[in-house]
């Protein structure tokens, strides 16, 4: 008589690593991978069956990852493409700034040389309004000139 062999006999495993990676897209978008794998014992599996269906998982799993990886790097392009636009646009709002502040001053000293031109005009008409009384003042004095001669 045949001695029969258990189902699910198989290989002890030896142990098992693990790691995890994360990548941040965006402020409100993390990715984090978890990826599991065994150490394979130096023994083969007497299942070739179990083998089989770990290698098609494995590659379905790494389709996942490969395309959620693809995701996160178009992810990471375009986020990286809003950023040069943004500093393009910090840049032309400097020079904005810029122009604008040599406009300001422009019209500050332009200020300035007509509060210059209005007190000069101040001082021509008090001059004016002094050569005016002395005018009226030789006028009253050529009057009684006249008059007594």
């Amino acid at each position: 008589m045949k001695k029969q062999r258990r189902h699910n006999t198989g290989l002890a495993k030896v142990a098992v690593q693990c790691s995890a990676d994360t990548f941040v897209v965006n402020q409100s978008l993390v990715l984090r991978i978890n990826i599991y794998g065994e150490n394979r014992h130096l023994r083969q599996a007497r299942k070739r069956w179990a083998s089989v269906w770990w290698s098609e998982k494995s590659t379905l799993i790494q389709f996942k990852y490969k395309k959620i990886i693809a995701t996160a790097e178009r992810n990471i392009t375009t986020a990286e493409r809003i950023i040069a636009y943004a500093e393009k646009n910090i840049a032309t709002a400097e020079r904005i700034i810029a122009t604008a502040e040599g406009i300001i001053a422009t019209a500050e000293g332009i200020t300035a040389y007509a509060e210059k031109n209005i007190a000069t005009a101040e001082r021509i008409t008090a001059t004016a309004e002094r050569i005016s009384a002395y005018t009226e003042k030789n006028i009253a004095t050529a009057e009684r000139i006249i008059a007594t001669a």
